[in-house]
């Protein structure tokens, strides 16, 4: 059994309801994703003059840069909390899809804006 497999067996049963019709979005977060704040505490600390300057692009803010992404990862946050609450209540809906695609799509324009190729958090080569 590879590494994948047995992420997706330590999933089974998590869910309390089924699952979405074949074709749906799924946006539970993975076992291995890096959450926003993460990512984007690396980059304040690594290239803050860069992220504020693209704060400032795509939030179109000339001030309280990191107030403003921080209340925008809040967004995000919630929004993916409603969408597991509305899987776990049969209450799920695109809508609960809809939600987290819109809340994130800010936070990628700027991931995107930084033009980086990856961050390694480990300290060693990638």
């Amino acid at each position: 059994m590879n590494v994948a497999d047995e992420q997706d067996k330590s999933l089974e049963g998590s869910h309390t309801t089924a699952l979405p019709a074949a074709g749906a979005l799924s946006r539970l977060p993975q076992p291995h994703a890096v959450p926003f704040h993460m990512i984007f505490e690396e980059l304040w600390a690594r290239r803050a003059e860069d992220l504020t300057r693209e704060i400032q692009t795509v939030f179109e803010v000339t001030s309280l840069e990191r107030e403003t992404l921080d209340a925008e990862i809040v967004r995000s946050t919630q929004a993916y909390s409603a969408l597991v609450l509305s899987k776990e209540t049969d209450l799920y809906g695109r809508i609960y899809e809809q939600g987290c695609e819109d809340a994130d799509k800010r936070l990628l324009a700027v991931l995107h804006g930084m033009k980086s190729s990856a961050l390694c958090f480990s300290g060693g080569g990638m």
